[in-house]
């Protein structure tokens, strides 16, 4: 048996076979390697996939074992059967090299290439420095894909499922470093509508939330919020991503109340603000909010989904009007006009004039000790430009004769006024403190009509009587409604 062995298969023939082998697929892995300079992921996918080196190197020792134990018969047979495996070990690595090499149709979903770079972007045994190098190779071609409209190779609901796992598999590090990477290439990503943005959103809100309630890793919360906040200004010049963004808040805005969840809607609030802030689409967004968040006064601050919602978005707007009061005079006019709109777009009927007036009243963090005079004081407050409250809300006309019209306009001023008096009333510092409130308020009365706040609207000309009555008869008004309220 050994000598029909050797003399079908004689050693030399073997060793003719195994060098053969062996050249061709040394040649093809060096080839297929120098094709791919550049890109590790597709170096990574030809040494892990088409060529495999554990593979080829059982392979290898499949090949040179027979040549060992040849010199004993005893072992012929099995030397055979190893060669063997080993030639198709060996020849399974020439056909993968082939099938790589022969296809081109790399937009189709079922392609060797593309299911072989697919399988290898999700490979758990690389590192993390190949993992990342390979996630960067597949944002930068899916964002060049989504900017210059190609065909479409990487599907865009695969994104999202890609991007969850990895960020599973990942250290805490990777983590990190993996969402700053994706950051960089999120406004290219969704350039296009092949992602649903707003599933991404409350997949990135859940998160910072997690890390809000559990306060483990403060980098990683950073890097979230950062990347929300960038994603919040991306969308603003996109309806359709704005739309999105807006999905994804509502979508995730909680329905228990407790206090831990205060963060939560604050974080949204901000959020919804800053996405009108940013978008300065004058009154056209008011059908954007969604009755929830659309701040009225009889749901504002009560102890509901609704209320809370409300309460934490008129917080936003004042802290927005904090930040303008702060800025350099030159850019107050627009930014107040900026305000005003933003004030029409989150109220259901509250006028930017009236709440802007009680703004400049009440909205005050600091004033004098009560026991001083605030002649000076209350003069240079008010003779300060007003920070927002330049722009009326509009009201829809109502078919009818002129007279009627009118009846009807002022009915609506009046109830816009009323309105606004009552959001104030509800949110403004000074004025949610009933006792504080009533001691600042007769503080007001008093030093309007004191001799010395007399003279100086005499000497000093920066604000006319008009304004001064209309400052005091909103001040009556408040009291009014407070005396309302509190009996």
């Amino acid at each position: 048996m050994n000598d029909l062995i050797e003399k079908l298969f004689p050693i030399n023939n073997l060793g003719i076979v195994a060098s053969l082998i062996s050249t061709i697929i040394v040649t093809i892995t060096f080839w297929l390697i120098d094709t791919v300079k550049g890109n590790p992921w597709d170096q990574a996918v030809i040494l892990k996939k088409v060529v495999n080196f554990k593979l080829f190197l059982i392979g290898l020792i499949c090949l040179v074992l027979p040549f060992l134990l040849w010199a004993i018969p005893f072992f012929r047979i099995l030397s055979l059967i190893v060669f063997g495996g080993g030639l198709i070990i060996l020849s399974v690595i020439i056909f993968r090299s082939v099938r790589w090499l022969s296809d081109w149709s790399e937009s189709y979903p079922n392609g060797v290439r593309y299911s072989w770079r697919i399988k290898t972007l999700l490979d758990k045994s690389l590192d993390d420095k190949q993992r990342l190098q390979i996630w960067e190779k597949y944002l930068d071609l899916f964002s060049q894909q989504n900017k210059y409209h190609y065909e479409d190779t990487y599907n865009g609901n695969q994104f999202l499922d890609f991007f969850k796992t990895i960020y599973a598999q990942g250290s805490s590090n990777l983590k990190l470093y993996f969402l700053t990477l994706t950051k960089e290439y999120l406004n290219d990503l969704f350039l296009s509508n092949r992602i649903k943005e707003s599933d991404f959103l409350i997949f990135g809100f859940n998160e910072l939330f997690k890390l809000i309630k559990s306060s483990d890793d403060i980098e990683l919360y950073y890097t979230w919020l950062s990347i929300i906040r960038k994603e919040c200004n991306n969308v603003s010049n996109n309806d359709f991503r704005s739309h999105e963004f807006l999905k994804a808040i509502y979508s995730i805005t909680p329905n228990s109340l407790t206090a831990e969840n205060n963060p939560i809607f604050d974080e949204l609030a901000n959020n919804l603000c800053n996405l009108l802030w940013f978008r300065d689409r004058e009154g056209q967004d008011y059908n954007l909010i969604n009755k929830q968040w659309r701040i009225d006064s009889e749901s504002l601050f009560e102890p509901n989904k609704n209320g809370i919602s409300q309460s934490y978005l008129i917080s936003a707007f004042l802290n927005k009007v904090n930040e303008v009061e702060s800025k350099n005079s030159e850019d107050r006019l627009s930014l107040g006009l900026k305000l005003d709109y933003l004030f029409i777009n989150i109220t259901s009927n509250a006028d930017p004039i009236n709440f802007g007036i009680l703004s400049k009243l009440f909205n005050i963090k600091y004033h004098p000790p009560f026991d001083t005079d605030w002649s000076e004081y209350l003069f240079e407050e008010l003779s300060c430009p007003l920070t927002f409250g330049y722009i009326e809300r509009s009201i829809i006309g109502k078919s009818g004769s002129n007279e009627e019209f009118e009846k009807y306009y002022i009915s609506q001023k009046n109830i816009q006024e009323l309105e606004s008096m009552k959001v104030a009333i509800k949110s403004l510092p000074i004025l949610k403190n009933r006792p504080l409130s009533q001691k600042y308020i007769s503080k007001l009365e008093k030093t309007f009509e004191s001799n010395e706040f007399q003279k100086l609207i005499l000497t000093d000309n920066r604000i006319s009587n008009s304004y001064i009555s209309r400052y005091k008869e909103s001040i009556k008004d408040v009291k009014k409604e407070l005396s309302k309220i509190d009996n």
